[in-house]
């Protein structure tokens, strides 16, 4: 495995195109370089639709609300109403502008009509690292990259961005059950895919293998550990992105860069089926 970090994404996805359509080299696929970035990065130089080939479905993460474990907050009401007394407001952290996170953050803030200021990171190791510190007040982190955090009493979790409660942590609500927001549904999810012209059977052959490892316990345990989950939470999400969810993004956010990242072209909506192949 070859970590190719930068540009949310990009460079590895370049890679994985410009590789020969033979297999041999995969992409592991997380929202924002397949469903974000052809919507939100200007001049991107590909195109998910016509260059990448979906193969499987890996996991599925809720997005946590957390905040300091020093924080005066013990429920998404309290924040709110922090938020909403006046003053300079709170801050929200990102893994950077146009991720799930900063998204999330933005659509928390104007429908609960709340005073956030939006601090992107160059990383979700960062973000999680002034969190930890103090020094902004809330964010919106995968659960993998939470959990130990939770586990350790270092950050709290509020709530969960699903739009129904994680299996991980049942006992936390959603933000939706929290604040009362209709709709408030946001997902990570990470997936497989080949360069355009992979020849089908290779694709199915994948799929069967890929299939197969994630559904051992061993990996499902694993996964559920880690805050992930190997089924697509399917439902409102997937029906936004058929109908284009527009309505999810914040009007300070649409323009030449509206909609992504959940309208997220028809990518939400294939990786969630993406089944074994039948023979």
């Amino acid at each position: 495995m070859e970590n190719r970090a930068g540009a949310s994404g990009a460079l590895g996805a370049q890679a994985v195109i410009a590789a020969a359509p033979d297999g041999h080299m995969l992409l592991v696929g997380q929202t924002a370089e397949v469903s974000i970035n052809q919507h939100w990065v200007k001049g991107l130089a590909y195109d998910p639709d016509r260059d990448l080939m979906p193969i499987a479905l890996g996991a599925v993460v809720p997005l946590a609300l957390m905040v300091p474990a020093s924080a005066p907050y013990a429920s998404v009401g309290d924040l709110v109403k922090a938020a909403q007394a006046g003053g300079k407001g709170l801050t929200f952290a990102s893994a950077g502008s146009g991720t799930p996170g900063h998204f999330a953050g933005e659509l928390l803030k104007v429908k609960t009509g709340t005073n956030f200021t939006h601090v992107p990171y160059k990383g979700a190791g960062p973000a999680l690292n002034d969190l930890l510190g103090g020094h902004v007040d809330l964010y919106f982190p995968g659960f993998p990259a939470a959990m130990p955090h939770v586990k350790a009493g270092t950050l709290k979790l509020l709530a969960v961005s699903t739009a129904t409660r994680s299996g991980v942590a049942p006992d936390v609500p959603t933000v939706a059950e929290a604040t009362g927001v209709k709709n408030f549904d946001f997902t990570l999810w990470v997936a497989f895919f080949a360069p355009r012209g992979t020849p089908n059977d290779v694709i199915v052959r994948l799929n069967r293998e890929i299939n197969g490892i994630l559904a051992q316990p061993e990996t499902r345990n694993r996964l559920l550990e880690a805050g992930a989950d190997r089924r697509p939470h399917v439902g409102r999400t997937d029906r936004r992105v058929r109908e284009g969810g527009k309505r999810q993004i914040p009007a300070d956010h649409q323009g030449d860069r509206r909609d992504a990242g959940v309208r997220a072209s028809s990518w939400s909506s294939v990786v969630s089926g993406l089944a074994p192949y039948s023979a």
